[in-house]
Parts: C-alpha cells; sequence; structure tokens
C-alpha cells in the first residue's frame, strides 16, 4: 500500500477510536492466533499411520500439488485388501500400519496421475480434526507403470507430518444484522444450509449453522451465497475448515477459494460494506463518513489482492 494511503488510512482511524496510530501492516504485527498455537511435526510412523486410517475411513478429501504447487488435484486414500477368516479378502484401511506404503486414488483434475506416474514429488495436504496435516509422497520405484498412468497409486509412507493450527491472516470484522447480509452455503452432495455470518474476512468466515441438519464434513467443499442490498451477489467456492459446538450452537468456520483478482475483489466489497455498517453503528457516524472511510478500506484490499496475484505469477515463472 502506497504512503499516503496508509497514512490517510491511519488518521481516519485515530480519528474513530481516539488512540494511537495503528502501525503500517508490513510491521511485526501477526495473523490472527500467531504465537498462541504452533506447528507440529510428527515423526512417529504409528501416530502418522492412525491419523491417515481416520482420514482413509472418513473418505477424506486430500489435495496433491507437486513442484511450486501451484495447482492442485484433489484425490482421497483408498483401503487395500486384507485377509480375513477363511482365506477371504476385505478392504481395510489397517495395511497402513505396516509402515510400507499408502493408496491413492486417482486425481480430479486427470492430469495428476501422469505426474505421479512420472515419478514427481507430491505435497498432500488435508482437514482432519480442525488441523491442516500435509505430508510428502512419491509413487513407489517398484511400482508398475501403467500404460494410461492409471490408478490406484501406491505410493512412499510419510517419514514425517505437519500438522498446522488454523489461523487467519486477514482482520476478522464482526457482522452488524444492519448489514442485511443473506449468507446460504451448499455441500458436495447438493444440501442446502441458511447459515448467519458471525464474522467474516477476506479469507474466510466464521457462521452459524442450523440445529436441525447434520453440518458439512470438516475438510470438505462447499459453496457459498451471499446476497446484500438490492443488487449483490457473491457465489464463491471454499472449504470447511473446522466445526464446533458451543452453548448449544453449531459453529463452522470455513476458508475462501479466491485465486483470482475479481474474485477476491467482490469479496472485498462484501467485507467493506459489513465494516461500514459496523463502524456507522459502533461510532454512531454518518453514512458519508462512513461511505468515504470505506474507500480506504476497499483500496486496502486490493492493493493487498495485487500484491499477492504478482507474487504468484512470479513464482509461477
Amino acid at each position: 500500500m502506497s504512503n499516503s494511503l496508509w497514512q490517510r488510512f491511519s488518521q481516519a482511524m485515530a480519528h474513530l477510536t481516539s488512540q494511537q496510530q495503528p502501525r503500517h501492516p508490513t510491521a511485526s504485527a501477526r495473523p490472527d492466533g500467531a504465537g498462541q498455537a504452533q506447528n507440529e511435526l510428527i515423526r512417529q510412523p504409528t501416530k502418522i499411520a492412525e491419523i491417515l486410517m481416520q482420514a482413509s475411513d472418513a473418505h477424506t478429501e486430500l489435495h496433491i500439488a507437486f513442484g511450486s504447487r501451484v495447482l492442485e488435484y484433489k484425490t482421497r486414500l483408498l483401503p487395500d485388501h486384507e485377509n480375513v477368516h477363511g482365506g477371504a479378502s476385505a478392504l481395510s484401511s489397517e495395511y497402513l500400519r505396516n509402515h510400507s506404503y499408502l493408496l491413492l486414488a486417482g486425481t480430479d483434475p486427470a492430469d495428476g496421475n501422469e505426474k505421479i506416474q512420472l515419478g514427481r514429488m507430491g505435497m498432500v495436504t488435508f482437514m482432519s480434526g480442525g488441523k491442516l496435516h500435509e505430508f510428502k509422497t512419491m509413487r513407489l520405484p517398484a511400482t508398475t507403470l501403467s500404460a494410461d498412468h492409471s490408478p490406484p497409486h501406491r505410493m512412499s509412507f510419510p517419514e514425517q507430518m505437519t500438522r498446522k493450527p488454523l489461523r487467519r491472516d486477514a482482520a476478522r470484522i464482526p457482522y452488524q444484522p444492519a448489514s442485511g447480509v443473506s449468507m446460504r452455503l451448499v455441500d458436495a452432495e447438493g444440501v442446502h444450509y441458511d447459515a448467519v455470518i458471525l464474522d467474516i474476512s477476506v479469507g474466510g468466515c466464521r457462521f452459524l449453522l442450523p440445529h436441525d441438519q447434520s453440518p458439512p464434513q470438516e475438510g470438505s467443499q462447499v459453496r457459498f451465497f451471499f446476497q446484500w442490498r438490492d443488487d449483490q451477489e457473491l457465489v464463491q467456492e471454499g472449504t470447511m475448515f473446522k466445526v464446533q459446538y458451543r452453548q448449544g450452537e453449531v459453529i463452522g468456520h470455513a476458508g475462501f477459494h479466491a485465486d483470482n483478482y475479481e474474485a477476491i475483489r467482490t469479496i472485498g466489497e462484501l467485507v467493506t460494506h459489513i465494516e461500514r455498517i459496523h463502524l456507522r453503528i459502533r461510532h454512531n457516524m454518518s453514512p458519508h463518513e462512513t461511505e468515504n472511510l470505506a474507500e480506504l478500506y476497499q483500496s486496502m484490499h486490493l492493493d493487498t489482492i495485487a500484491n499477492e496475484l504478482e507474487a504468484r505469477a512470479n513464482r509461477v515463472r
């Protein structure tokens, strides 16, 4: 962000709060939750096997990426044949206890299968227990190559796994009912949920879910539908990070999959609208004052978006 823009924003916030001017975002400010929870490095094969077995049994969606990790492919852990009584066999995740290999389903999109068969090292990520898990794996050399790169893929058992707490890098904006934003989400099975926003940022949101419906599964993909004013609408893909039960309420935590300028710009407009109403109610500001301040917030969002997309483009090159 330009210095002049940050100075204008600092002055506006100082006027609102009558406190010291906020620091520039490039200072030592940390993401929400930083310093409170640390990444956990898991090296015990038995523990890794237990986590993978849970993911396999729950049909958890996995993402695998290669090289620069710009493109991600969907996959999942598969069970393998295990001997049971009478010489028969049955599919089970118990084979993971041997710590020798794991089976991955075919990728979506399908060209990820070819990358696996060519021996590319892959980084696998998935959600479990409200935390992000990731590990490296690649096709075992002894695996016979198929002419059409067809799955399943026999992959190396992870030497280690990293478990990371979820953090939101963007500031959370408390939702005000006066904002008049309706929210609905649809899970992968097509089930619709009427939700109520609790807080929101350009990276994701927290919301109340209905009591009479089973919530979407952690780690699953969902689609958000937001509507505000008479003509503003946002349809956005995302991931269901976590589901919590607190004092009889069902609370969902989700992140947005905004990977282009226009998508994040629209999210920024929604966040700006909610923040404007929040400031108007909290500080008894006039609509004119909050409209002017909204321009600063939106400029901040768009400046951050432009820098992030430029950085991504440089990594791709």
